[in-house]
């Protein structure tokens, strides 16, 4: 009775979930993909002109994006305490002014690759080449640090501002803003909590680049992340103020589907198969070809066509950090029968295994990815005319 009882739960939670996802796809697809559309004129037209002065003033070279970022979030400190002793003006003005260092530090940073040569950089050690991860952290830490620095900001602002919320006599607008703000509280928490484990834990090599980001939403996640952001700094400014407080209220609950749906896809489960190249020895080549392919999902699958777990195959796939598990007596063709029993999404192979790896049916559900090491895309493999 109590396995039947959680499985009704089990049901009732998944179709809950169902129709919370529809719900925001719907609000993303008719009104954040409107929005972003004027969004994106006025930030360009702005890159434009901060871009402009850049290049015609130039910058220090202490300025860096990183220094800009970690100096706006200081101003979390002042911010706090101006907020307590009622200087809510100039509190607004600090929000005001740290979602624009958090749009300019991205002007910074584009300025500085196109003018390497007079930023000031530290010269590599003699006889010292970095690891992957090493040098794949450098690449990647500007924007972690400037995701977890945006939360590390807003953040305790909202913790403030809840109490401010007792200066409102209306118990339904008490409910209210006391809903919002906790909910933006808890899943911005979340994500930075998730960006952090994914920051520590990641493959060592960067994303290949591919014409689809495997979602069938409307709007992509870089866009959601920039409209969430507007609204989730505009509308603390304005939930500063109390004459204004109505306006940042409206402003801070459009960014509540936007945070769900950031953590969302933040954890969206995706099963990666690779099969061990019989043709090919193991080597750094092959193990970035399988760091790769976990870096288009969650869970990377390596699949070798022997019996026993002493093998040499699958010994060398378990020694490597990215690989989730390793699956032995795989076919040497992949059927999308077998993708489904085993709760594969993805089946990823090289542009040599593609001809003969998978079946047709395969190709068809457009479950088969190609993976090109030198070009570091990844494309999907469609079925052929007659297929």
């Amino acid at each position: 009775m109590s396995i039947e009882s959680n499985e009704k739960k089990s049901s009732v939670l998944s179709l809950l979930f169902d129709c919370i996802n529809s719900s925001i796809e719907l609000y993303l697809q008719h009104f954040i993909s409107p929005f972003l559309t004027y969004h994106a004129k006025f930030y360009s037209s702005l890159n434009f002109f901060l871009r402009s002065l850049l290049d015609e003033f130039g910058l220090p070279v202490w300025c860096t994006a990183n220094f800009i970022t970690y100096a706006r979030t200081w101003l979390i400190l002042p911010c706090l305490i101006l907020l307590a002793k009622g200087y809510n003006l100039t509190s607004f003005a600090i929000v005001v002014f740290v979602d624009f260092n958090d749009f300019l530090d991205g002007v910074v940073a584009r300025y500085w690759v196109d003018n390497k040569h007079i930023a000031k950089s530290t010269p590599p050690k003699k006889n010292i080449i970095l690891s992957w991860m090493t040098s794949h952290q450098n690449k990647i830490y500007g924007g972690f640090i400037d995701a977890v620095c945006d939360k590390v900001f807003v953040v305790p602002c909202w913790i403030f501002l809840i109490s401010r919320v007792e200066e409102s006599t209306n118990p339904t607008w008490k409910i209210l803003q006391y809903t919002a703000l906790w909910c933006l509280i808890l899943a911005e928490t979340s994500s930075g909590a998730i960006r952090f484990r994914a920051f520590y834990t990641a493959p060592a090599v960067s994303s290949p680049k591919s014409s689809s980001d495997f979602s069938s939403s409307a709007v992509k996640a870089d866009h959601v992340g920039k409209a969430k952001q507007t609204f989730e700094m505009l509308g603390t400014a304005f939930f500063i103020i109390p004459a204004t407080r109505f306006l940042g209220f409206m402003l801070l609950v459009p960014a509540i589907p936007l945070a769900y749906e950031s953590v969302r896809r933040k954890i969206i489960p995706r099963v990666i198969l690779v099969t061990y190249d019989n043709s090919a020895s193991f080597d750094a080549e092959m193990i970035e070809f399988w760091l790769k392919a976990k870096t288009l999902g969650s869970k990377l699958i390596v699949g070798v066509n022997n019996n026993t777990a002493d093998d040499i195959k699958v010994r060398n796939a378990s020694s490597i950090s990215a690989v989730d598990e390793v699956m032995v007596q795989v076919t040497n063709q992949v059927s999308s029968a077998f993708l489904q029993e085993n709760e594969i999404d993805y089946y990823v192979c090289s542009p040599k295994q593609a001809k003969d790896a998978v079946t047709k049916d395969v190709l068809r559900n457009g479950q088969c990815l190609c993976l090109y090491l030198k070009e570091n895309t990844v494309k999907v493999v469609e079925a052929g005319k007659n297929d």
